[in-house]
């Protein structure tokens, strides 16, 4: 509980420190981002305790976000998203040993994002990204006929730093690319009390429509 009220605090004052940008006339704009790309996992999470090889490496990754804009700073959104994990370097090693292991591994996200824009021209924007969302990994997998979940992975506050370029292709579609770092403190976290922080990169293209 304390480690959310301080996140909640440094995002609070964050927003009042920046300075007001230009008024948006009448109402704010909406709008909605879709995008996909690859997930580059992070740091000691990603490997086999046991086996000496990644139990968990990049893969694919989709992501979304309902973005209300009310002035350059002003920006909130209600963001997603979905991030499959590969588990061959695993499996490949377990058929080495004759076992025939089936696994699979993703991580599902939701939560608020805060989206200031630093820098704008007429057709380009570039946005920060700072949230905080509901991360829950997970992870199971089959030998022969029984199926496994991996509870060591845990449903847990995350938290995500990033930034979001948009190029402006019509006054209501724009092509979006961006960067950012996913952090689930104690997402692993294993029954002899050894913990580790998922951290991963998505990296996305998509577009944003604004109606």
């Amino acid at each position: 509980m304390r480690t959310r009220m301080i996140a909640l605090s440094t995002f609070l004052a964050m927003a009042a420190l920046l300075p007001a940008g230009p008024s948006v006339a009448g109402r704010p704009d909406f709008s909605i981002g879709l995008g996909a790309g690859y997930f580059l996992p992070l740091g000691d999470w990603k490997a086999h305790r046991y086996a000496g090889l990644d139990q968990f490496t990049g893969h694919v990754c989709f992501q979304g976000d309902f973005e209300v804009r009310w002035s350059r700073p002003l920006a909130f959104a209600v963001d997603g998203g979905y991030i499959h994990l590969g588990t061959g370097e695993w499996e490949d090693y377990a058929a080495l040993y004759g076992d025939a292991v089936d696994a699979s591994a993703s991580i599902f996200y939701v939560g608020l994002l805060w989206k200031p824009c630093v820098w704008e021209d007429r057709y380009n924007a570039l946005s920060l990204l700072l949230g905080v969302n509901f991360s829950a990994p997970a992870g199971q997998e089959t030998f022969e006929k029984d199926t496994y979940d991996y509870d060591f992975m845990k449903n847990k506050v995350g938290y995500q730093l990033g930034v979001e370029f948009a190029r402006d292709i019509s006054y209501s579609t724009a092509l979006t690319v961006s960067v950012s770092g996913l952090f689930i403190p104690s997402g692993v976290e294993y029954a002899d009390g050894l913990k580790y922080t998922i951290v991963g990169l998505p990296l996305t293209a998509g577009v944003r429509f604004r109606f």
